[in-house]
Formats: C-alpha cells, structure tokens, sequence
C-alpha cells in the first residue's frame, strides 16, 4: 500500500509500507532497500511499483548515515554523475532539491521519515531521523538547507516509526536525548526508560517554526504491515519521497 498526500501547491508526497511487492520473505513484500540482503531484481521492480504509483520516473534515495548531514540535488547534479549515477545514493541524512518533477527519498524500519516543502518557493526536502538524528539536529539542518535555497513558510508530514512505548532504551540513552529533545521522554510498556522519535520530530519541526500538515499513523513494531528493524531484525524498508508536479 502506498499512502500519498499533498503539502499543497503541487507538492506531493507519498508513505509506503509493506504491502504490494515482490520481495520473498523476510523482505516481504515491497521493500525499497538494496543494502539490507535482499533480490536486488526484486527491489528493482518494488521501486517500478512506487514510480508507477506516484508518476515519479526520477527518485534520488538517500542512503542513511544517522547523523545531520544535508545534500541537494538537481537534473544538472545526476548528469554529472555526482549524486546518484551508477546507483550510488547519497549518504546524508537530509536531501533537498528545488527541481519540478524529481522526487527525494528516504528509507527506514522504524526511525521516522519527513517530507517537508514550501509550494510557493518550490523547494522541497525530505529527512531521516532516528535517535541520533534528534541529537545531531538533521530537522533543523535540513530546515536551514531549504531556506538557504529561498524556502520561507515550511510544511511537514512525519511517518510511521516506532512508539514511546516499544522503544526501549537504558536510562543512561534516554537521559542523553531528553536533556537535548525533552519532548521525545516516553516510558515503555513495562515501565522502563524508552523514547517517542514521532514526538521529538514534531517538536523539533515546530521550533523550526514548520507546519505539521499530517501524522501518517501506526507504530512501525506493532503493525505488521510496516517493516520494523526492533521487531524482526532482518527485514525490508518502508520509504518516503516527495516531489514537486512540474
């Protein structure tokens, strides 16, 4: 199933999750990823489904690093080969274009996955936070990239990831982000120390002063149609992209 959505003007954007591929199990069934051991004809053919979905021919993927850093990339960049010719996604954490008809990307299995853009300016973004996305700040560096290239008034939709309740962590990691994103402070189902990323991403858009437009729902552990890393260890990934209607 691919979950799409507008940020206005002709800025779109699309959710996936699970459903809808050809990837045998553990990937089963529309994983995006080429780095986590699956068929790589079939990851091939999962992303055909997502083009032909979303009417978009030309994605660039980012490939995670888990830290804050932010690429921009344009028709002018690709042909250099300097962004994503040959396959090479590129590696940050945050990818911004202001290019009509290119769409950005991003993959997870339970951090969370941001599209942001601003229609009026027509440049768009999207980011990839975990929790040392929330401490490294990728939202306000990608934030800061986009308006470095004329963004002003900025909207956001926040992906599925996995719940302040499922996501455990010890005290001594649940202390460290929370003295810097005290919103992302959550308790487990058994009482423990445990950390919402949904609600440290949100609250680190709205000090960015960038409109929350949706919340694309459900807890990446505990829906089986959402592809979680903390749940099955092996697993596919779900995607993200936005792109601007030309």
């Amino acid at each position: 199933m691919i979950r799409l959505g507008s940020l206005g003007g002709g800025v779109r954007y699309a959710y996936t999750s699970r459903g809808g591929g050809f990837s045998a199990p553990p990937f089963d069934g529309l994983n995006l990823s080429y780095d986590v051991g699956d068929d790589a004809r079939k990851v091939a053919r999962n992303r055909d489904v997502v083009a032909q979905r979303t009417g978009c021919e030309r994605v660039v993927w980012l490939r995670a690093q888990h830290g804050n850093a932010v690429g921009y990339v344009d028709g002018a960049e690709l042909a250099r080969g300097s962004s994503q010719a040959d396959g090479e996604p590129p590696e940050v954490d945050g990818l911004v274009t202001t290019e009509a008809g290119l769409a950005v990307g991003s993959l997870s299995a339970d951090c969370a996955l941001i599209v942001l853009g601003d229609p009026l300016a027509g440049v768009i973004a999207t980011a990839h936070c975990g929790r040392p996305g929330l401490l490294a700040g990728i939202i306000d560096a990608t934030v800061h990239a986009m308006r470095s290239r004329g963004a002003g008034s900025l909207k956001a939709a926040i992906g599925p990831s996995i719940c302040g309740f499922c996501y455990e962590v010890p005290q001594r990691v649940a202390d460290e982000v929370v003295a810097t994103v005290p919103a992302a402070k959550a308790v487990s189902r058994t009482g423990t120390a445990a950390l919402d990323i949904g609600a440290g991403v949100a609250a680190q858009l709205a000090a960015c002063d960038v409109e929350i437009v949706r919340r694309v729902g459900g807890c990446t552990r505990e829906d089986p149609t959402l592809f979680s890393y903390r749940r099955d260890g092996v697993t596919g990934r779900l995607g993200a992209l936005v792109w601007r209607v030309p």
